[in-house]
């Protein structure tokens, strides 16, 4: 708030906190074999705000999976 004379001004500001407090949990079932497919899961716990995050399982530089939580 700022006050020149009489004349009261105000401007506001947003500010958005990100909280991630806790590092992925990757999970990987199966046996680790050339060719053959395993299931891999990623857990992620206690993220604020869900809205902003966006998941990516990556192999090399290919996006194999995306995900964005809206």
């Amino acid at each position: 708030t700022v006050t020149c004379g009489r004349k009261k001004l105000e401007k506001g500001i947003q500010v958005e906190l990100y909280s991630f407090p806790r590092d992925p949990e990757i999970e990987m079932r199966g046996v680790l074999v050339s060719e053959s497919p395993i299931t891999v899961s990623c857990k992620v716990s206690s993220v604020y705000p869900l809205d902003r995050l966006e998941i990516e399982l990556l192999k090399g530089e290919t996006v194999l999976e995306n995900k964005e939580f809206l």
